[in-house]
C-alpha cells in the first residue's frame, strides 16, 4: 500500500504534499504499464547500458516477480519533458503517519493539492527514449 519513497520517510511526504509547491505524482500503476523488455535495451550506445539493465531486470524479477524493465525514475523525469504524454488530473492527497498502514497516499476531499498521472503514451514515451540511449 505504499510506494517505495513515501515508505521510507512518510513524515516528509505528508510535509511535501501539505506545502503549497507544485506537485506531480506518477504512480506505480502508471509505471508499471510502462514495462519493457531487456531485448529492447541491446544495440544501446554505450554497451554498458544493456549490461546494467540486465542486471536491474534480475532484481526486477527477484524482488517484485516482473518480468521486463520498468523505468520508475526515468517516466517521472520524462514528465518534466513530455507532460502532454499523460493523462493526468488533480486530487488532494495526504500521507497516513501514525498508522499501521503508515506510508499510504490516500486520496481525501476537498481542494486539489497534486497533479496525479493516471496514464502515459507508452509509444511515445518508448519511442523517445530508446531514441535518447542510442545516440
Amino acid at each position: 500500500y505504499s510506494e517505495f519513497n513515501i515508505f521510507v520517510d512518510p513524515e516528509a511526504a505528508d510535509i511535501v504534499l501539505r506545502s503549497k509547491i507544485k506537485k506531480t505524482l506518477i504512480p506505480l500503476d502508471v509505471c508499471n504499464k510502462v514495462e519493457t523488455p531487456l531485448e529492447d535495451f541491446k544495440g544501446c550506445t554505450p554497451a554498458f547500458i544493456y549490461t546494467i539493465t540486465r542486471s536491474y531486470k534480475l532484481g526486477l524479477k527477484k524482488y517484485n516477480n516482473i518480468d521486463g524493465i520498468i523505468p520508475y525514475d526515468t517516466l517521472a523525469a520524462y514528465f518534466l519533458l513530455r507532460p502532454k504524454a499523460f493523462n493526468t488530473t488533480k486530487m488532494r492527497l495526504s500521507v497516513k503517519t501514525e498508522t499501521k498502514q503508515e506510508g499510504r497516499t490516500i486520496e481525501l476531499r476537498g481542494k486539489p493539492n497534486a497533479q496525479v498521472a493516471l496514464g502515459v503514451n507508452s509509444e511515445i514515451f518508448k519511442g523517445e527514449f530508446f531514441e535518447i540511449i542510442r545516440r
